[in-house]
């Protein structure tokens, strides 16, 4: 264990808000690493991203204590934030790279349609995790099925 002070911890940050942002978009990127790999590497590369999301959230707790409401100042990062942006790049080059081989419709936005993809996401985790998991299975199952349908030639 390392004996820090506050006053080096707020040397570096001017008040605690600014620690806790620090502390949530540092996880965030981990989670984003952990998760996001590479959109070249599957046709399935989207269903995987989603997948991965619900499962491994539980273990980033400042993203879980977040997407809680424990934690009511960083909720804008949900939607603003490291994942999001990380989210929509990976997942538009996904779909692009789906609609040159031909399994991605081509009249699809992939701009706009990452954005509702990272939205539904979104909604979908705060879903799981506002209900301790409960249904957790059977709506990531829809919401898979929903977007393979709508976006899938």
């Amino acid at each position: 264990m390392v004996d820090v002070s506050p006053s080096t911890v707020f040397f570096h940050f001017s008040n605690k808000q600014d620690l806790f942002v620090a502390a949530y978009t540092w996880e965030a990127n981990r989670l984003c690493d952990a998760v996001i790999g590479d959109p070249q590497a599957a046709s399935d590369y989207w269903e995987q991203v989603f997948f991965e999301f619900v499962t491994a959230v539980p273990d980033y707790p400042l993203i879980l204590r977040v997407l809680r409401g424990q934690e009511p100042t960083l909720m804008p990062h949900l939607v603003t934030g490291t994942i999001p942006d990380r989210l929509r790049s990976a997942l538009k080059e996904s779909l692009i790279i789906g609609q040159d081989s031909g399994t991605i419709r081509s009249d699809l936005d992939p701009e706009t349609t990452a954005v509702a993809m990272e939205a539904i996401l979104t909604a979908l985790l705060l879903a799981t995790v506002q209900a301790a998991g409960a249904g957790r299975t059977d709506r990531a199952d829809a919401v898979r099925a929903f977007l393979h349908h709508a976006i899938s030639s």
